[in-house]
């Protein structure tokens, strides 16, 4: 999980392949931000998807002052992608086993809505396969 990259993109498209190479980097949380015309479908493996009612719910005064199908869109997804890293950083202990900060990390993000509980779900699975190897 990165701690201090991102790359912040706004889409009114389903993914194509810079979106899937950006999603794909390692060390980097690519965070999309949805508009009026984006499908309501759309989702991505490898990013935080933001759509418009998620982006409604997000904390920050400035979302509702952004206007619609305009690319000013993108700093709801940066101010995101910000709170996601503070988020990261404030989980992670010094001196803890990798283990312990996947685990920590993954419910802290769960907590504040930025991942799924779905994600814990993997990480504690994958977790348990890594400790009966060793």
């Amino acid at each position: 999980m990165p701690l201090d990259r991102a790359v912040v993109m706004t889409s009114i498209c389903f993914p194509g392949e810079a979106m899937r190479r950006f999603a794909a980097l390692p060390d980097w949380q690519l965070v999309v931000v949805a508009d009026r015309k984006t499908p309501a479908d759309r989702q991505q493996a490898g990013a935080r998807f933001l759509s418009v009612a998620q982006q409604r719910r997000l904390p920050f005064r400035s979302v509702d002052t952004r206007p619609g199908n305009h690319y000013a869109r993108k700093m709801t997804g940066d101010l995101e992608a910000d709170a996601m890293m503070a988020v990261i950083r404030a989980a992670v202990r010094p001196g803890a086993t990798i283990s312990d900060n996947l685990h920590r990390v993954y419910a802290a993000l769960v907590k504040q809505e930025m991942a799924g509980p779905q994600e814990m779900t993997l990480v504690d699975a994958w977790l348990e396969d890594v400790a009966e190897l060793s």
